[in-house]
């Protein structure tokens, strides 16, 4: 989530695939300078304009910036072989087991 170093940390980090967890907001232009081609880079979506956002990135559609905290980039170098998605039941399970994050079920209209 925060870009740390890998290169010249082998020796601390291992030299498994590495795995970048990222949200548009914390994304680099270009996630290639620090990472090894192999690097798994996975998106962490929050909120649907997360996914939003992937898909006008990789599909070069055009770029909606509202609904972010911060402008997420509108070029992003990612390759979409290394792209993959956090499923958000995860983050669900986290809120609510971990966190302790009372959810309200979705009424259905």
């Amino acid at each position: 989530l925060n870009d740390a170093p890998v290169r010249g940390y082998e020796e601390d980090v291992g030299s498994k695939t590495t795995l970048r967890l990222f949200y548009p907001e914390s994304a680099s232009y270009n996630p290639g300078i620090h990472n090894d081609p192999d690097t798994l880079m996975v998106l962490v979506p929050f909120k649907l304009q997360d996914l939003r956002w992937l898909k006008e990135i990789l599909y070069d559609e055009k770029r909606v910036r509202k609904g972010f905290w911060k402008p997420p980039p509108l070029i992003w170098l990612g390759q979409a072989s290394q792209i993959r998605v956090l499923d958000p039941y995860f983050l669900r399970l986290t809120a609510s087991e971990l966190l302790q994050i009372p959810l309200q079920p979705r009424r259905q209209q």
